[in-house]
């Protein structure tokens, strides 16, 4: 299998600040793209050429006028017609800091009833998640709706990896993985993926490694923004700045340097680690340093009050 733009439709779902930019640049990149997002708000703005949300950091144009590009609620006009599905959804946690699925199972089930059994559709999940919930939800959906899997759907996962607000740091410079059963799969999604980033797309093999390699990226800047964070209340009660700490142990080559503050930065850092959290709970060896790291980070904002 071969990524031709020419021949190939992409529906993306969830056209936010992950979404939106993506189904731009695979438009961009010669691709047949529909979007589709549940709220008629964002498509009604989308159809007249404007952006559903701010982002003062990068300039988008809304292709209103190309016989390739679509907006729409209906899952039922553009799913049928799509070689590529992707879903870019909400991952939040609830109130009591528990990963929350309810927009993946959604969007998934409303996606996967309306493929075309006569095509061999790709769904690949971008969402963050924790190893083994594409497997374990996009494939349950798929037995309750008596669809074939590596037959009529394949289903993959390659995490969005862009820092919304970051030019440097978008959809167009971010590298990209993919994790697929399906080798021949992989390779097509991460040609397709090369061809709207600068940094290039990798198959990485199990679904599952594609998963947990998005959620420890995440995990690992908490646990390391919560050391930085931790010494900005230990060193000062030495008498020490801890900023100039910083500076002078950043002239080691394999120093990485991170700076204090009351938050970690973006919507993903902050939520990520309770997937982790849930999930090493569920396998039995509940983490120490993504718990540690979390109360260290959520403890900020009141020690920069004292």
């Amino acid at each position: 299998m071969q990524a031709n733009p020419a021949e190939m439709t992409i529906s993306v779902v969830g056209l936010g600040y992950v979404g939106l930019p993506t189904a731009l640049a695979l438009h961009n990149a010669g691709f047949s793209v529909n979007g589709i997002d549940i709220s008629e708000d964002v498509i009604g703005t989308l159809a007249k050429g404007g952006l559903p949300f701010v982002d003062e950091s990068s300039e988008f144009i809304i292709p209103v006028d190309s016989d390739r590009w679509n907006v729409t609620c209906d899952f039922g006009e553009a799913i049928p017609k799509s070689d590529i599905v992707l879903i870019t959804v909400p991952t939040p946690v609830n109130e009591s800091n528990e990963p929350d699925l309810s927009f993946v199972i959604s969007a998934s089930k409303s996606v996967l009833q309306s493929i075309n059994p006569m095509t061999r559709t790709i769904v690949t999940l971008e969402s963050t998640v924790y190893p083994g919930v594409t497997r374990r939800e996009l494939g349950g959906i798929c037995e309750e709706f008596g669809i074939s899997q590596n037959e009529t759907v394949f289903l993959a996962y390659s995490p969005e990896r862009v820092s919304p607000g970051d030019p440097s740091k978008s959809v167009d410079s971010v590298a990209r993985i993919v994790g697929c059963d399906s080798e021949d799969v992989g390779e097509l999604l991460a040609e397709v993926y090369s061809l709207i980033t600068t940094a290039g797309s990798t198959y990485v093999g199990s679904i599952e490694v594609a998963e947990a390699s998005k959620l420890i990226e995440n995990v690992q800047r908490d646990i390391d923004l919560a050391f930085v964070n931790e010494l900005s209340t230990i060193l000062p009660q030495l008498g020490i700045d801890v900023e100039e700490v910083l500076d002078a142990a950043s002239s080691k080559w394999n120093f990485h340097r991170h700076t204090p503050g009351i938050g970690v930065g973006g919507h993903c850092i902050p939520v990520d680690p309770y997937y982790y959290i849930s999930l090493s709970r569920g396998v039995g060896s509940e983490t120490e340093l993504g718990r540690a790291a979390r109360k260290i980070n959520e403890s900020m904002p009141s020690q920069s009050i004292r």
